[in-house]
């Protein structure tokens, strides 16, 4: 999984090293609460479009977790002022 920008001002790309289909992207805050969820049908590997969020959360470090049931992938993220 790769973000970017990361830090970011609060809009971010996500992509995938390998293709993915039915998948959920969550994000997390350092307590562990949920702050976003996203169904997201497919993000190819290389896609360097990528799935595009806006995320409307303070500054600080939040988990971005993409999963489809089977494999999980998790990554660390920085929002900035």
């Amino acid at each position: 999984i790769s973000i970017y920008p990361n830090p970011t001002n609060r809009s971010f790309t996500v992509s995938m090293s390998n293709n993915i289909h039915n998948a959920t992207m969550r994000i997390f805050n350092v307590l562990g609460e949920e702050i976003y969820s996203e169904k997201l049908a497919a993000i190819s590997a290389g896609d360097k479009k990528g799935r595009e969020v806006k995320l409307e959360a303070p500054a600080g470090i939040y988990f971005v977790e993409v999963s489809d049931g089977t494999n999980s992938y998790v990554k660390k993220m920085t929002v900035v002022k």
